[in-house]
């Protein structure tokens, strides 16, 4: 039984490739490493955004707590 027909994206379009040999599997496989790899480096992003934001905010209390305003 061959394994079931992969996904694949191009130009917004979307194709159902079966992979018909070893090296279409290694593609895959680096493929899938590929998405690993985006998936974590956006969690890092949205990781370094919040403290980012975290920060904004801890910056922003501070100045009101030390001078009793907001900044202008």
């Amino acid at each position: 039984m061959a394994p079931p027909p992969v996904k694949v994206t191009v130009k917004s379009k979307v194709y159902n490739i079966p992979l018909l040999n070893g090296d279409m599997d290694n593609i895959f496989i680096q493929m899938e490493a590929n998405k690993e790899e985006m998936n974590r480096s956006r969690q890092r992003l949205n990781d370094a955004k919040t403290e980012y934001d975290n920060n904004c905010n801890q910056l922003l209390l501070m100045y009101i707590q030390q001078t009793g305003q907001y900044p202008e």
